[in-house]
């Protein structure tokens, strides 16, 4: 099996802990209450999320790696939700992003 590399991203939250994301696996999400937890599950939850995948006979597609910059705006982005300087989007309006962005 081939070895792949993820870039997660941390995002502290007002209530304390981490909400995890993986931005090359679309809906692969985990919580925890430290980074070093945070880290251990986030593996965890690729782990299941390609195993679920291939399981499901389904191929696996990597997802375009985001930029450094791209990184930076989409923290940016949630410390400004966060602080009440944004809105929520409709999920209808956010679906539709994720499709466009992992369609090849």
């Amino acid at each position: 099996m081939k070895q792949r590399t993820y870039r997660i991203l941390l995002t502290p939250q007002e209530e304390g802990g981490f909400s995890v994301s993986v931005p090359t696996l679309p809906g692969c999400f985990t919580q925890s209450e430290t980074t070093e937890e945070a880290i251990k599950l986030a593996k965890k939850a690729i782990s299941l999320y390609v195993e679920g995948l291939e399981s499901d006979g389904e191929t696996f597609q990597v997802v375009t790696e985001i930029s450094d910059a791209e990184a930076k705006e989409l923290l940016q982005a949630k410390r400004d939700f966060l602080e009440g300087k944004i809105t929520a989007r409709p999920w209808e309006e956010i679906k539709k992003d994720l499709v466009r962005t992992t369609l090849f």
